[in-house]
C-alpha cells in the first residue's frame, strides 16, 4: 500500500520534458519516469510511519519536489536522480535537518532546532540577513510546513529572503496533530541551486520551541557519505 497519496503519486508519475520555469526564472531538466519513481521511493521511506496530516502535506507537494529536483539536476550537469541507487555525482534527497545549515536561531554549530525564546517579535530563524545560508550549483531546498515539536506554538509567522528578494510573510496556522503541531505553507519555498536565503519568524508566545521545517534537500550521492 502506498504511504502517500496513490491519487497524488499517480498524477506526478510521468516523464517530464525539459522547460523553463517563467515564474522562477531557471530551466527544470528532463526527468524520467523512473527518476520519479526513485524521488517517490525515497519520500515514502521518509514519510513511512509520520502522522497523516504529514504525509497529506508532502503528497499535496509532490510536484514542487519534483521541480526542485528538475532544477537541481540541470544545475548539476544533468547527472540522473537515483536515489537510494546513485552514487559519485547523481542525486538524491534527503529531510532537511539543522546540520544542514550555518545559522540555527542565530547561533552556529546546531544539531537540532531546539531552543528558548525569551522575548516576542521578529528573530532570525535559518540563516541572518548578514550572514545567509547558501547553495552551491549541485543543491537545492523545498520546504513544505513547518513542524513545532514543543507542547504549544510560539510562532506565527514565516518570512523568506531568498537573493535578496523578500517574499511576503506566511501566516503559520498549526494544528494538533499527534504529540506536536503541524502548519503548512500556502505555497512550498523552492531554493534553488547558487542561491543565498535566510528565514525568519515572528515569535508571539516565549518558553521551549523546537521548530523544525517539513522538507527535502537535493544533493549528490558523494556529499552525503559521511554523518
Amino acid at each position: 500500500m502506498s504511504v502517500l497519496s496513490l491519487e497524488a503519486v499517480t498524477e506526478v508519475l510521468r516523464e517530464y520534458a525539459e522547460e523553463e520555469h517563467k515564474k522562477f526564472k531557471v530551466t527544470l531538466a528532463h526527468f524520467t519516469e523512473e527518476e520519479v519513481s526513485a524521488l517517490i521511493d525515497m519520500v515514502e521511506a521518509h514519510v513511512f510511519g509520520a502522522p497523516q496530516t504529514v504525509r497529506d502535506l508532502v503528497s499535496r507537494s509532490l510536484p514542487a519536489i519534483i521541480n526542485c529536483a528538475r532544477a537541481v539536476k540541470t544545475a548539476g550537469n544533468r547527472q540522473a536522480f537515483l536515489g537510494v541507487e546513485a552514487g559519485g555525482n547523481q542525486f538524491l534527497i534527503e529531510p532537511i535537518d539543522a546540520e544542514m545549515f550555518d545559522t540555527v536561531w542565530g547561533a552556529s554549530g546546531a544539531t537540532d532546532f531546539k531552543t528558548t525564546l525569551t522575548s516576542t517579535g521578529s528573530t532570525n530563524y535559518i540563516g541572518t540577513s548578514s550572514s545567509p545560508e547558501s547553495t552551491s550549483e549541485e543543491e537545492g531546498y523545498v520546504i513544505l510546513g513547518f513542524a513545532e515539536l514543543s507542547p504549544t506554538p510560539k510562532v506565527n509567522k514565516a518570512l523568506l529572503t531568498r537573493n535578496k528578494d523578500t517574499l511576503p510573510y506566511a501566516g503559520l496556522d498549526f494544528d494538533a496533530c499527534g504529540r506536536y503541531q503541524i502548519a503548512a505553507l500556502p505555497e512550498p519555498w523552492i531554493i534553488f541551486p547558487e542561491s543565498n536565503f535566510y528565514i525568519q519568524v515572528n515569535v508571539y508566545r516565549t518558553g521551549t520551541c523546537c521548530l523544525k521545517p517539513i522538507g527535502y534537500k537535493v544533493l549528490q550521492a558523494k556529499n552525503a557519505l559521511s554523518l
